[in-house]
């Protein structure tokens, strides 16, 4: 399956004849590949066409003729259509590569097993329940839809699903409307990303589609051929936008996790369900988004209402200049963080990916919550290595580094912040001790209210009073959970502990460089100014 999903890296950079040997290649390997060359077969013979443009007004004064020529050129070619959208020249030269290429591969296979294509119409076929449906199927066979009803204790309904599978209508009918759905996309010149963008969403849903309804079942390790999809289909703007580029988002960190741990976590006999499950999201991923664009739309609203009052809210981030090392007291700040943030960055990397591995054996809802938290200890690992290794750079190239990954790690940690102080308040409810309570009441609070702080203009002062502020409330409710014996909200604490302690360091260097600016006007270390967005 690996030469199939580098074609559509190959479409991308417009090589269609190596696309197309490498499709080949897959479809010899794996019959489930067959599928993959649907979505190659569309691109190749859809032409790029220009955006209509209205036509000119040529008419006489008598109104009696209308463009003669292009009306003889409609009367004397009716399937003009066909030759606009189609380019069925540079797809028969795709075929002739793919027929070539398949028969050089395959003559010695055909020359030396003659009975080679009856082996291959034996592997189509499908594994049956041989009137079992009580009984979920032994561990070497492949999972059906029909397993779902048995495991709920329904072999009636197991059974009509078998029959339905076994006819392979299901099958062909989510091929053939698939198909056709590709068929009705725009390929416009110019924008041809934007169009394999669409045809590769619609392709995830194809191979979902036959991964549920092909009557031979599947393993669970055929999944990992979507790792790649749910990848790039990690939010709404990848799948309905029609920009070129898309912005990032905090889902396309989370949901790519999220739906490799649906499949890998669950037993074998209930996978399926949550495969079904990612199929209907993805198939409503439309309507989710509209659905959470009209739940933005009030803080739009309130945002151009305080932009219409004058109300002005900049959002802000720390920059960092580096200048000529002179002041003794910012290098050895300087080295301090450093230092600093490469233990706590390569602490929680490695503590993030310890926790992952130490849970395996635990409930499945015990082991989604310490991979979750993992997720965000590693992410924020990664984070506070890059500043210690961005020193390692040269000076000239450390500004635009250290500074995208200040700004990156600043809207990062107001995130997880915000989520630790919500999640902390709503479970602090259920909290019997008082002393417990009332301190994850008051802690919750604090972050929750101070967390934008960090993003917010502010002067500077206020600045380090809000970090301080959010580290005392991020450091109290740890505390608390640990006393608590709540390892996943400590562990979580943690990860907010680490991230403030970082941008805290950061603010203090803010502070001192005006001193350092006074005592030597020329040169400095460090200089720290606002970035606005």
């Amino acid at each position: 399956m690996r030469p199939s999903t580098f074609q559509f890296y190959a479409l991308l950079k417009n090589k269609k004849h190596t696309s197309t040997v490498l499709i080949v290649t897959a479809a010899l390997f794996k019959q489930t590949a067959w599928f993959l060359g649907i979505p190659l077969v569309v691109y190749l013979i859809m032409r790029a066409r220009k955006p209509r443009e209205s036509l000119p007004n040529t008419d006489d004064s008598d109104g009696t003729e209308s463009i003669p020529e292009l009306v003889d050129a409609s009367k004397s070619n009716r399937f003009a259509f066909m030759t606009e959208y189609f380019d069925f020249r540079s797809f028969a030269v795709s075929v002739i590569v793919a027929l070539s290429y398949a028969g050089v591969v395959m003559l010695p296979t055909l020359i030396a097993q003659p009975h080679f294509w009856d082996y291959w119409r034996l592997a189509m076929g499908h594994f049956s329940f041989d009137g079992n449906y009580v009984d979920v199927p032994s561990y070497g066979v492949p999972m059906t839809l029909p397993v779902l009803p048995i495991v709920a204790g329904m072999p009636d309904l197991a059974q009509l699903l078998e029959s339905i599978l076994i006819t392979s209508a299901p099958l062909i009918f989510g091929v053939v409307v698939f198909a056709g759905a590709m068929l009705l996309l725009n390929k416009r010149e110019g924008k041809e990303h934007i169009f394999l963008r669409q045809i590769l969403f619609v392709t995830m849903l194809l191979m979902l589609w036959v991964s549920l309804t092909g009557p031979r079942g599947v393993f669970k390790y055929y999944f990992t051929m979507f790792g790649p999809f749910f990848s790039i289909f990690a939010s709404g703007r990848m799948i309905c936008s029609k920009d070129e580029h898309v912005p990032v988002s905090l889902s396309m960190f989370l949901m790519p996790f999220a739906f490799t741990l649906l499949i890998l976590i669950p037993e074998r006999n209930t996978y399926l369900l949550y495969v079904v499950l990612i199929f209907i999201l993805y198939l409503l991923a439309p309507l989710i988004n509209r659905l959470y664009d009209i739940v933005k739309r009030p803080f739009r609203f309130m945002k151009n209402l305080a932009s219409r009052r004058k109300i002005q809210i900049d959002m802000q981030t720390t920059e960092v200049k580096y200048g000529s090392p002179v002041s003794r007291r910012l290098q050895i700040l300087e080295y301090i963080i450093l230092i600093t943030s490469a233990i706590i960055g390569g602490s929680l990397l490695l503590y993030g990916v310890f926790i992952c591995f130490s849970r395996v054996t635990a409930a499945i809802s015990i082991i989604l919550q310490f991979f979750i938290i993992a997720g965000v200890m590693i992410f924020i690992g990664a984070q506070l290595l890059s500043i210690a290794v961005n020193g390692l750079l040269p000076i000239e190239e450390r500004r635009s580094n250290l500074n995208y990954t200040l700004k990156t790690l600043s809207f990062t940690i107001v995130i997880v912040v915000i989520i630790f102080g919500l999640i902390t308040y709503a479970l602090s409810l259920n909290i019997e001790p008082v002393i417990e309570k009332q301190a994850l009441v008051i802690s919750s609070t604090v972050m929750a209210i101070w967390a934008f702080s960090l993003v917010v203009k502010l002067k500077t002062h206020i600045r380090l009073f809000a970090g301080l502020l959010l580290l005392s409330g991020a450091s109290l409710a740890t505390w608390t959970w640990l006393l608590l014996n709540d390892a996943v909200m400590h562990n979580f604490g943690l990860a907010c502990i680490a991230g403030l302690i970082l941008y805290i360091m950061f603010v203090l260097v803010e502070i001192l460089v005006p001193d350092e600016n006074n005592d030597d006007p020329d040169v400095s270390q460090m200089e720290i100014e606002t970035l606005v967005q």
